[in-house]
């Protein structure tokens, strides 16, 4: 009886995870269908200012900005650097470096925010 409670409790749970996951594939989506700018120019865009590999990306709306967000392993470099590129414009909005861990806890070196 305790299995069968445990099997429909992971049951529920798998349920509900694939619920949230399936939401914001579709949030991304509807924010990549509102991008002026592709993804891929916007990819070239940030690689072109921090030269590296791109680990993760995602679209987001942050106040009035909707922007591609790129988290790169810098060549050469040690950490990670957040790129921002206005999905509006294909400018870049910010540059962050997070250089490593110090006491448990990310190390934001640099916020660097661009008008070109």
């Amino acid at each position: 009886m305790k299995n069968i409670v445990k099997i429909l409790l992971a049951a529920a749970a798998a349920v509900v995870f694939a619920g949230a996951a399936q939401a914001q594939s579709t949030d991304q989506a509807a924010l990549e269908a509102k991008a002026k700018v592709s993804k891929a120019d916007a990819v070239k865009t940030a690689l072109a200012k921090v030269p590296g590999t791109i680990e993760d990306s995602s679209i987001v709306q942050q106040k009035d900005a909707l922007l591609w967000t790129f988290n790169i392993s810098p060549k050469g470099g040690k950490g990670i650097t957040v790129v921002s590129v206005d999905a509006t414009t294909g400018k870049i909005a910010s540059v962050t470096a997070k250089k490593g861990k110090k006491g448990g806890k990310e190390d934001d070196d640099d916020d660097e925010k661009d008008d070109d």
